[in-house]
Formats: C-alpha cells, structure tokens, sequence
C-alpha cells in the first residue's frame, strides 16, 4: 500500500468513528423502544403511540406542518431577498449582514428574544405596534395572545403567511417547470399557495400559537436560504444574463428562463435541509412555549419536546418509540432526495 493511500485511510479513521457512534446510537434507540416497564420485548409502545395517546397524534401534526412550512416559507423568503440583494442597491453588504444576523444566534436566544416581541396584552411589541397603527383587531383584541393561545390563527398571521406561501409556491414550480403555461401556474399555485395553507388555517387545524413560532423561525431559516441562492446567483454566467438582455427580454423573463431554473439544485438541498431540520425542532418551542407546548391541548407541541417530556417521566422505552417515529419520518425527504439523484444520474 503507498503512502498517500495510507493517508486517506488514516484520515477517513474519524468520519467512521463518527458514523459508527451514530449507526449504534440509532440501533440502540431501536431496541430500546421494543422495551416495556417490568422487563420484556415487544411493540406495546408503539401500540400505546398510535392508539391511546392523546398527545402523539397533535404533535406529529404539528412535526408534518412545521416541515411544511419550512420547506415553503424560509426558502421564499430567502430567495426573495436574494433576488432583491443581488441587483447591487446601495448599501447591500449592510443589508446582507442585518438578514443574516439571525442565523449566527442560538434557537434559545431567538426564543428569548421573539418572546419580548409577543408579551401579551399592551406592553408587548407586536401588540404596541398593532395599536398604534389601529389594527388590533387582525390580532387578539381581547386576551392580546400570541404564544399562548389555541385557537385558530389570527387575520394578522393568515394576511403574513399566505402571500408568502403562495410566492414560495410560485417561485419553486418556475424552478423546476419554467416553461409551465400559465394557465396551469395559477392553478398549481392557487392550489398550494393559496387554498391548501387558508385550508388548513381556517379549519382550525393549526394554532395561533403554532404558527406565531413558526415565524420566529422563519427569521433565521430565511437568512440560511438567502446566503444559499446568492451564492447560486452569482454562479450564473454574466454572458447568459447579458445575451439575455441584448434580446430584448425582460426582467420577470430574465428571471423565470434563467435565474430561477439555475437555482433548481439549490432549492432542492434547501428543501431536504430545511425538511430534516423541521423535525429536530425543540429549542424554540421549549423557550416560546414551555416544555408542555403551550396551553390549549399542546397547541404548538412538537415530537421532540414530547420525547423529552417523556424522559422526564423516566419512561425511557416509550420515549424511544417516539423518537423512532421521528427519524422514520425525517427519512422520508432523505429517500425522495435520494431517488432523484439515482433518476437523475440514470439520465
């Protein structure tokens, strides 16, 4: 064996550490999930999980539409501001530095500070602000919650969320199908970005409270997607863009033909990122929340925060069972991102 391959392998002796103590550390979650109070193997826990568990169904729910949320609204946001950011407007570094602020700071300390700014009644910030612009009543006019509150999601959440969901949506169907009629764009986006999130908000299905924290992540995830499409931008030969334009063609053109189809490989890792990353939410709920998620039936209650609940009971093998459930589906985006690459290459 040469020595540069004696190299290699001596430097791949710590990634395989690292895999192994994962490998056995999800193995042992595993087995320890089959395990039941007074000894014994079996799937009691699981049986106890999916039918008698009052708390499991909500929290999982909750797990689905963060990731949901994740995968649609940062990245909107994200590609929106690298849209805006990449046209050289003065002071751009500045601006670059403000948005990415967030993504230096820890879950906790973003819980802290999001939590100043939804104090309830007339000395929260978000309240003040509503109140000073007489709009108090797109919020809660009467108990002035934010965090703690069931009920479905206020006019003020629903007006912030849904047209960012349906730019998301839009942005990402041209990504992949810029040449869509559009006819069947409107369609797909009124679908999506529209009706599926007012769906689902006017339903009841998620809470005021649940969706109040999922802006608050939002605010750091969007500053990861920006810094992500920039990079991608200015990947983009300047010769293409500058054909483009001695074509005569126009900037919503330049965008939906080029830009947007040149971002395609990066919004699918931003997707399988943010997807994987909605299902290790625990910091920000702890902090906003509490470790019950909130009052109201665990409004914004999450499988990470219920599997530590559940610790904390000393109930190790159940609280494996939960934990089982989250890696299974957060291999879910993992397998898809998978079998595209496989298609892809087969191509």
């Amino acid at each position: 064996m040469r020595n540069d391959e004696k190299t290699a392998y001596a430097f791949l002796i710590i990634p395989l550490i690292c895999v192994g103590f994962i490998l056995f550390t999800i193995f042992y979650l595993f087995g320890s999930s089959l395990s039941v109070e007074g000894g014994g193997l079996g799937l009691q826990n699981f049986a106890r999980l999916f039918t008698s568990d009052p708390y499991f169904w909500p929290a999982l729910w909750h797990n689905v539409f963060w990731m949901i949320w994740a995968v649609l609204i940062p990245i909107g946001i994200g590609l929106i501001f690298a849209i805006l950011l990449s046209r050289n407007i003065r002071g751009e570094s500045f601006f670059k530095g403000v948005i990415y602020f967030p993504a230096l700071l820890a879950g906790a300390t973003i819980g802290v500070i999001w939590k100043w700014f939804y104090l309830p009644k007339d000395y929260g910030v978000l309240n003040t602000i509503l109140n000073g612009l007489g709009l108090m009543g797109l919020g809660n006019p009467v108990t002035k919650l934010w965090i703690n509150d069931p009920s479905p999601p206020v006019p003020f959440l629903t007006l912030i969320s849904l047209p960012i969901f349906t730019v998301s949506v839009l942005f990402i169907v041209l990504s992949f199908k810029p040449k869509i009629s559009t006819s069947k764009l409107c369609l797909v986006t009124g679908l999506i970005g529209v009706a599926f999130p007012a769906g689902l908000f006017f339903s009841g299905v998620v809470s005021t409270s649940l969706v109040s924290i999922l802006l608050a992540s939002s605010w750091a995830g969007s500053a990861v997607s920006m810094v992500m499409f920039l990079a991608a931008m200015q990947a983009i030969p300047k010769s293409q863009l500058e054909a483009a334009k001695v074509d005569c063609a126009s900037e919503g053109q330049i965008l939906r033909h080029i830009v947007l189809p040149s971002l395609k490989s990066v919004i699918i890792i931003m997707i399988i990122l943010s997807a994987i990353s909605s299902m290790k939410a625990f910091d920000l709920v702890y902090t906003l929340a509490g470790m019950e998620g909130g009052p109201g039936h665990h409004a914004a209650d999450v499988l990470a925060l219920y599997t530590y609940r559940t610790l904390k009971t000393g109930d190790y093998g159940y609280a494996s069972a939960i934990g089982v459930v989250g890696i299974l589906v957060t291999l879910i985006p993992v397998i898809l991102y998978i079998i595209m690459l496989t298609r892809r290459d087969e191509r």
